[in-house]
């Protein structure tokens, strides 16, 4: 019995050897991008650079005039920019690093959704909210510069009862599709 006792936690010591190996690779990595990223000077930064970390495995987000699209493996929405009642921020800790979330509710009583930065098309949703609500740029910019590493608090950038937003109608605005 004392052996199998040692060998279970042998084995959960090793588990846990090659989750922080594997952390700390991971980690390593996004230092080097943000190393090369900053030395390419702000005005060299490129959309590519940009969404580097965006993968439709994750789900991916479109715009278009009346709505944006999110088709993720877990789940599909689609959110009509004029019901949009509320627009906030968090990040999600998972453990080694933060993600860095957005959640919409709209005034129909649909569930809110979620998207983040590793979804495909973030970055286009992102500057399309700056464009329909100017607000949103200063809001968000300030959370990311003033945020905590791992800090969960939830922070809203956008609200319809606050704010008097004209949402404009753009034809051919669809930045990105898949």
């Amino acid at each position: 019995m004392p052996h199998v006792l040692l060998v279970l936690l042998g084995g959960v010591a090793i588990a846990a050897v090659v989750y922080f190996a594997i952390s700390l690779i991971l980690q390593l990595d996004c230092w080097l991008f943000m190393r090369k990223l900053l030395a390419k000077g702000p005005k060299n930064i490129t959309d590519k650079d940009l969404t580097r970390l965006e993968n439709a495995r994750d789900g991916t987000i479109t715009c278009s005039a009346d709505r944006f699209a999110v088709q993720a493996p877990k789940f599909t929405a689609h959110v009509e920019w004029a019901k949009l009642t509320r627009i906030f921020c968090y990040k999600r800790d998972l453990l080694t690093t933060d993600l860095i979330c957005l959640g919409f509710f709209c005034a129909d009583n649909q569930p809110g959704v979620e998207v983040h930065e590793e979804m495909q098309g973030f970055l286009y949703l992102r500057r399309e909210l700056e464009r329909r609500f100017p607000v949103y740029k200063n809001r968000f910019s300030d959370w990311i510069l003033s945020s905590r590493a791992f800090d969960n608090t939830v922070v809203p950038l956008w609200e319809k009862e606050a704010q008097t937003v004209s949402i404009e109608a753009n034809t051919g605005n669809n930045k990105h599709a898949s």
